[in-house]
């Protein structure tokens, strides 16, 4: 306990925290708590409020005569701030990840001259009048009710049926033959990947991507072996030493070849220009859905070999170890951007960012994400700035039952559509 007094009470000097009503009484408590610690006096008594106290923990905080358990209390106290924090419930105007959301909304003068700001910066959509979108997507949305609907109500949709009134969502069933090789991939050259690099760079340059981080004041170049030899050492997670005992290149030209060419920002320039060839292949636009490319971004956890800024503890990947997560948006099979993110981020936070610094000419129409980069204000951001949401649920039963929005109440579709779902 004495090490949470000493981090925390100085902690609460300095932070500012906002909250609903509901948390009123814990933030007068908090008050109260931070300028008794000023002053060093003990908890006072008199700041101490049942209501706080959970029924279930009040054997373990006061004495048989009634009296309060002081060290016990506090720590409860800094508990329940803890799960409010995280909860959204109370917010930190001093802090990045716990700031409310008004907070990162524009003053309401800025906000009056959106019909003058918004298209300026390519938001021609945004600055339409909102009834008027939402009536738009009110003709949508109902339409797709109906199309929907009337597919499973038809038989048209494979994978669910109706039966007595009730209806049944099937999986796909996949055969176990194994299905036979496209014949296409046995007629391709098969080639190294550090000769498949150089044959990229012949057609589009990205190895000039790589430029030296002294810019004209260096006195040497790293030759385009020693940097691809470095990045198929920290692609493959073999490390500089253990490539350098396989191939013709020293430790040195490896590690002069890392740290004066590879950077983030050296990169995301070489990937773009890979990227951006390859949409001008006329085999790209064969992989877009409906005559629109579609992306899609997903968190891929790796393991941190030394502590960083955002490794974070997480028994279900890493076990008692530490690690990231490696947020990337794909198109067409293409990767357009990546962003290192902790574990224990939602990875909803960053959909709109990902998708916003993507700087390659790749433009998606349709993007999609799992159940874990979905919430309420993607929606409406994305199709702010002319993306359309369509996110893959993992559990779309519990989803159509609690989540699905329309534009009426929902007796109306229960009359029109009077299906139980099973």
């Amino acid at each position: 306990m004495a090490k949470v007094k000493r981090n925390l009470r100085p902690l609460l000097r300095f932070l500012s925290l906002q909250g609903t009503p509901a948390y009123a009484k814990l933030l007068e408590t908090v008050d109260a708590m931070t300028e008794a610690f000023g002053r060093g006096e003990p908890l006072p008594v008199l700041v101490v409020s049942t209501a706080l106290v959970p029924t279930r923990a009040k054997r373990y905080l006061f004495e048989p005569s009634g009296a309060i358990i002081r060290d016990r209390y506090e720590f409860m106290v800094y508990r329940q701030l803890r799960d409010a924090i995280e909860a959204g419930d109370l917010h930190c105007r001093d802090s990045a990840r716990f700031r409310s959301f008004e907070d990162d909304l524009i003053d309401d003068e800025t906000f009056d001259r959106r019909a003058e700001l918004l298209p300026r910066h390519g938001l021609e959509a945004a600055a339409r009048p909102i009834r008027e979108q939402l009536d738009e997507l009110r003709d949508l949305v109902e339409t797709r009710f109906e199309t929907v609907n009337r597919r499973i109500l038809d038989g048209e949709n494979a994978f669910v049926r109706v039966q007595g009134g009730k209806t049944f969502w099937e999986r796909a069933v996949y055969s176990e033959e194994s299905l036979p090789s496209e014949p296409f991939f046995d007629m391709v050259e098969r080639l190294d990947v550090d000769t498949l690099l150089l044959l990229v760079d012949q057609n589009n340059g990205f190895m000039e991507a790589f430029e030296h981080v002294l810019g004209r004041y260096r006195k040497s170049t790293p030759s385009r072996p020693a940097i691809i030899a470095s990045l198929m050492a920290y692609a493959t997670n073999i490390g500089l030493g253990r490539m350098a005992d396989i191939c013709n290149l020293s430790y040195q030209e490896l590690a002069g070849a890392t740290s004066n060419c590879i950077r983030l920002e050296t990169l995301k320039e070489a990937n773009d220009r890979i990227a951006n060839t390859t949409a001008r292949l006329p085999i790209f636009r064969h992989f877009d859905i409906d005559e629109m490319v579609h992306s899609s971004s997903d968190g891929q956890k790796f393991e941190a070999a030394i502590p960083t800024i955002n490794a974070r503890h997480s028994s279900k990947y890493f076990g008692l170890s530490k690690g990231v997560a490696a947020y990337t948006l794909l198109a067409n099979h293409v990767p357009l951007n990546a962003r290192i993110i902790g574990a224990n981020e939602h990875e909803s936070h960053f959909v709109f960012d990902i998708l916003f610094n993507n700087a390659t000419d790749i433009l998606p129409a349709v993007h999609s994400t799992d159940t874990h980069g979905t919430n309420h204000v993607n929606f409406a951001l994305l199709q702010q700035f002319g993306y359309r949401f369509a996110p893959r649920y993992r559990k779309i039963r519990s989803k159509i039952e609690t989540g699905l929005c329309g534009f009426h109440h929902p007796t109306r579709y229960n009359e029109e559509w009077p299906i139980k779902q099973v």
